[in-house]
């Protein structure tokens, strides 16, 4: 698509054509979509290229095929039922090899598990919340700068503050329970009142 764009935008092509080449390329990688359905999961792409008029302009310079094709394509999740048989299978697997798993050190369980946690920190909205609150604030403009989520230009400071510091007490509140013996079996209690709360 941003090669077909690109090609469009050399030859001087209109805005309009472009956008229907664009979609026809659009329509092949979806293997055998239809025009309207694919009209309406462009309709982003389409306000980017022909951002008013009916099209018989070029591209906008500030169209830049490169930076925003993948921004304005739309996100889809296929459904299929592969991966879950497959964790059935392992899980079940695993019930026969039991003796072994029992042989593996719990600390080695441990760091296992912290340095999944680790690795998944960067990209984590949570974790991008946490190290805002010890930005100063003549430094926040860089956050925008960056990449960033869209609620950081929508949503005051004070009320990203109030919500990361109350899921990072509810967080620890809920580990907490889970070291304690006889209370530990009623920390999914914490997440019901997450409901009321909400």
């Amino acid at each position: 698509m941003v090669q077909t764009a690109k090609e469009g935008m050399m030859n001087n092509a209109t805005s309009s054509e472009v956008y229907v080449k664009m979609q026809d390329v659009f329509i092949k990688m979806d293997h055998g979509g239809d025009t309207v359905s694919a009209h309406k999961e462009l309709k982003d792409l389409k306000d980017a290229i022909i951002p008013e008029g009916n099209g018989s302009r070029t591209v906008p310079e500030v169209f830049d095929p490169e930076k925003h094709v993948d921004a304005y394509l739309p996100v889809r999740v296929n459904e299929q039922r592969v991966s879950n048989l497959l964790q059935s299978l392992l899980i079940t697997g695993c019930i026969g090899v039991t003796p072994l798993i029992q042989k593996i050190p719990t600390s080695v369980l441990w760091g296992y598990f912290a340095y999944m946690s680790i690795d998944s920190l960067p990209g984590n909205q949570f974790w991008e919340r946490i190290q805002l609150l010890f930005i100063t604030p003549q430094r926040r403009y860089k956050v925008l700068e960056g990449a960033h989520a869209s609620f950081m230009e929508s949503v005051p400071f004070n009320t990203i503050c109030t919500f990361t510091l109350f899921q990072l007490i509810y967080l620890l509140i809920v580990f907490g329970m889970t070291w304690i013996p006889v209370a530990g079996i009623l920390f999914p209690l914490l997440f019901f009142f997450l409901i009321i709360i909400r």
